[in-house]
C-alpha cells in the first residue's frame, strides 16, 4: 500500500538453495535489494528470507509462503529481489507468481531497478528452462564432491546431529543412538515395526519428526515407516550410516510427465558412491547382518520371492477419457476428474463437496461413481 507521502512500500526476499552453501549470500541479497530500493525511493518495511531451501519447492519455504501472504493482502506495493530466480526456478510458476502480482496490484523488481514486465518474466522462464539441468548438473557434482570427503548433504539422520561450524559434517547423538540400537535389538529379536513404533510412543520417546521438526503437528509421535522405510526401504533399518557407511547416489527422483508425481528409481551401481565414516558407528555389524535377514526373510514372505512390492499401472490424470469435465457429483454437484484406478484398471471418478448445502459429515464413500462401469481407458 502506498504511503501518504506517495512514497511505495516495498518487501525484499532472498533466498539460497543449500545447506552446504554460505548464509552470507542472503546477507549479500539483502544488501543489494535495499541499495536498489532506496535509488528508486521505495520504502522497505519488511524483508523474507529462506535459507536453505531450494527454488523448485513452495510448501517448504516460510518466508516463500509469508510473502504471497502480504501479496494477496495487498500489504506492499513492490517485491524486490535480486534475481526472479530466487522467487521460484521453475518456469510455469515464476509466469504464475506475476499473475498472483498483478491481480493484486503488487509490481516486481530485480537488481536492475526495472518493474518486471511480462516480457522480462517470459525470458526468464526461457532462461531457467534451459538453465535448470546445468544447474541440477552443478549441485549434483558439489554434492558427490562432498560426500567423497566425508560430508553428507542435507538433512541429518536421527541418532546424529550437525557438528557446529562445519557444514555437512555428523556427530552421533549419544540419546538419540541407544534408541537406534534398541530398535535393531527389538526388530532382529523378533518384534514387528508396528509394536516397536507402539511402545516408542507410549513410552514418550521423542521420535525423528519431534526432534527435527518441533512446529509441527502430527511428529511427535512414532510412525513404523520411519523403521523400516515402505517401498524403498530407507528408514532405519536400512540406513547404512548405522555401519559407519556414507551410501550416496543410489537412487534420482524423476518426475512423471503422465501422473506429474515424483518417483524413485535406483541408479546403476556404478553410479553409486560409498565412503567409509566408522567414527559414525552406532550399531555393531553381527546385529546389523542379523536384522537385514529377518527383513529379508519378512520381504519374501510378505511379498514373495523377488521380496518387493509389485506397483500397480496409475492411470494418468489427464481429459483423454470422452467424460472428462461433463461428470458432476450427485451430493455436491461439483466437477468430477478421474482420481485413483482400480486393481483392474478401471477408472474411478471422484469429487469434493463443495458447496455450504452439503453436510461436513458426508463419507467420502458417498461421493465415488462408476468405479466398476466405467471401461479401462485404452492406450493409444
Amino acid at each position: 500500500m502506498t504511503t501518504p507521502s506517495s512514497k511505495k512500500t516495498a518487501v525484499i526476499y532472498a533466498r539460497y538453495s543449500s545447506d552446504m552453501q554460505k548464509a552470507s549470500s542472503i546477507d549479500g541479497q539483502l544488501l543489494l535489494c535495499r541499495k536498489v530500493a532506496l535509488r528508486n525511493n521505495l520504502d522497505v518495511i519488511g524483508e523474507f528470507v529462506d535459507a536453505a531451501k531450494s527454488g523448485l519447492t513452495e510448501g517448504a519455504r516460510d518466508g516463500y509462503q509469508r510473502l504471497l501472504n502480504g501479496v494477496r493482502n495487498q500489504e506492499f506495493d513492490v517485491v524486490v529481489v535480486e534475481h526472479y530466480d530466487r522467487l521460484s526456478r521453475d518456469p510455469a510458476t515464476i509466469q504464475r507468481l506475476k499473475q498472483v502480482f498483478e491481480f493484486n496490484g503488487v509490481e516486481l523488481m530485480d537488481q536492475k531497478g526495472v518493474y518486471a514486465t511480462a516480457t522480462d518474466i517470459s525470458i526468464a522462464s526461457l532462461y531457467n528452462t534451459i538453465y535448470k539441468p546445468q544447474l541440477a548438473e552443478k549441485v549434483r557434482r558439489g554434492h558427490d564432491n562432498a560426500v567423497a570427503n566425508g560430508r553428507i548433504p542435507g538433512s541429518y539422520a536421527y541418532g546424529y546431529r550437525p557438528r557446529p561450524g562445519a557444514p555437512g559434517e555428523r556427530v552421533i547423538d549419544e540419546n538419540e543412538a541407544k534408541i537406534v540400537l534398541r530398535i535393531f535389538n527389538e526388530y532382529a529379536g523378533g518384534r514387528s515395526t508396528r509394536t516397536i513404533a507402539a511402545d516408542l510412543t507410549r513410552e514418550g520417546v521423542p521420535s525423528p519428526g519431534a526432534t527435527r521438526h518441533k512446529n509441527k503437528a502430527g511428529r511427535t509421535t512414532w510412525n513404523h515407516q520411519c523403521i523400516t522405510g515402505g517401498r524403498h526401504g530407507r528408514g532405519i533399518i536400512g540406513n547404512e550410516l548405522y555401519i559407519g557407511e556414507i551410501h550416496w547416489n543410489v537412487r534420482s527422483t524423476t518426475l512423471n510427465p503422465e501422473t506429474q508425481k515424483k518417483q524413485k528409481r535406483r541408479n546403476p551401481a556404478e553410479r553409486h558412491i560409498i565412503v567409509k565414516r566408522p567414527e559414525l558407528r552406532i550399531v555393531p555389524q553381527v546385529l546389523w547382518d542379523l536384522a537385514q535377514k529377518v527383513r529379508s526373510v519378512r520381504a519374501v514372505s510378505m511379498f514373495g520371492p523377488t521380496g518387493k512390492p509389485r506397483r500397480r499401472a496409475v492411470s494418468p490424470r489427464n481429459t483423454e477419457h470422452p467424460l472428462a469435465g461433463v461428470l458432476r457429483c450427485g451430493v455436491c454437484n461439483g466437477h468430477m476428474r478421474i482420481a485413483q484406478s482400480s486393481r483392474n484398471g478401471a477408472p474411478r471418478a471422484a469429487a469434493r463437496a463443495r458447496i455450504s448445502g452439503a453436510p461436513a459429515s458426508t463419507p467420502v464413500a458417498l461421493i465415488w461413481t462408476f468405479c466398476s462401469r466405467m471401461p479401462p481407458r485404452k492406450s493409444k
